[in-house]
């Protein structure tokens, strides 16, 4: 049974992320949001893939366990899916810079409903092979940060991005063998096209056996 360690300073958004991977056969390990940096390296130590996420309003700029967990994935060239400042963080990892605001593809206030935008997805990029032909989609947006062309860290490739802002969407790591970010929040099923499962479908399917 394969063992993904899950970053996530929010509880119940780890816990989302748990019941996305419910019908795989893995081990979570989620790491504790303020644990100390000695100890990163043995929880780490028997993962075999990383998820590292919360919310997408946030800085970016990751906990001190998240920065820790992402540099030792990356060294180790394990799978990393990145969601939300997850996301976010990836791009600061890989030499980006920080984050403008986006309040338009948030809700307005809470309890005002979720808003959502058209997306597209490059051809040729791995996200593309995992969502399948179509290339354009509707997501979710939960996020008041997002960036830009700009920002993006060269050695990323943009995999997909805003059709009304161009804001980037998703990134992934061509120099690695599975390093996706998306932005918007693939655990929130119901809210995106039925593809999009592939997402985690994907991640489990590539850690080695």
């Amino acid at each position: 049974m394969a063992l993904i360690a899950v970053s996530c300073p929010h509880k119940a958004t780890s816990l989302a992320y748990a019941e996305a991977l419910d019908s795989f056969d893995v081990e979570l390990c989620h790491l504790p949001a303020a644990e100390g940096l000695g100890s990163i390296g043995d929880l780490l130590g028997g993962a075999e893939a990383l998820l590292i996420g919360g919310e997408a309003d946030l800085d970016g700029t990751g906990t001190d366990v998240q920065r820790a967990a992402l540099g030792q994935a990356l060294q180790r060239d394990v799978p990393v899916l990145a969601i939300g400042s997850g996301m976010h963080l990836l791009n600061l990892a890989f030499g980006g810079t920080l984050l403008d605001r986006l309040a338009e593809h948030a809700p307005a206030s809470e309890g005002a409903g979720d808003v959502r935008h058209q997306v597209y997805v490059t051809p040729g990029s791995k996200l593309s092979a995992i969502l399948g032909p179509g290339g354009f989609f509707r997501v979710n947006s939960w996020h008041r940060r997002g960036l830009r062309e700009g920002q993006r860290a060269p050695s990323l490739m943009t995999s997909a991005y805003s059709l009304e802002d161009g804001v980037v969407e998703a990134v992934e790591s061509p120099a690695h063998d599975w390093v996706i970010g998306v932005q918007f929040q693939p655990e929130r099923l119901a809210e995106l096209p039925r593809a999009f499962a592939n997402l985690f479908t994907c991640f489990v399917q590539r850690i080695d056996p």
